[in-house]
């Protein structure tokens, strides 16, 4: 038999787990381009340009192109927050659609319609950035041999 308290302290854990997966998993990309940023600075090789001048930060395409283990790296959180992102995209769309409910007593299902379509966008156009750098699709902006 479950009590009312045991089922609410379930639903407490649930949503605990779950806001600290999403926090992770949105985390992700941005932890990779520091650890990216970080190695690459410590090595130099994406800091110098075609000119003279030295770039004291390189770019974000510089940190996670071909190089690694960046790249690795780049790509193993950005597909890790993606798929943590599409999994739990009902839980958050049920979360904004009772806060703005709740909050603003009217209904904005279209606006975060238009929103989770962008955010979907967003995380197919990254991915596919991703997996098709600059660096090797152009041969102006290969490394020289």
């Amino acid at each position: 038999v479950c009590s009312s308290t045991w089922l609410k302290f379930c639903m407490d854990v649930h949503r605990y787990v779950v806001f600290c997966l999403l926090i992770f998993g949105v985390s992700l990309p941005v932890i990779a381009l520091f650890i990216c940023v970080s190695l690459c600075i410590s090595v130099g090789a994406c800091l110098g340009t075609d000119c003279t001048n030295v770039n004291v930060l390189p770019s974000l395409s510089a940190a996670v192109s071909d190089e690694q283990p960046q790249r690795s790296i780049w790509l193993t959180f950005l597909f890790t927050s993606s798929a943590v992102r599409l999994i739990f995209l009902r839980t958050v769309w049920d979360i904004y659609l009772h806060i703005f409910q709740k909050c603003l007593k009217t209904d904005l299902s279209s606006v975060i319609r238009f929103q989770f379509t962008v955010a979907i966008l967003e995380v197919i156009s990254l991915n596919l950035m991703g997996l098709f750098p600059s660096a090797r699709l152009y041969g102006k902006h290969a490394p020289d041999s």
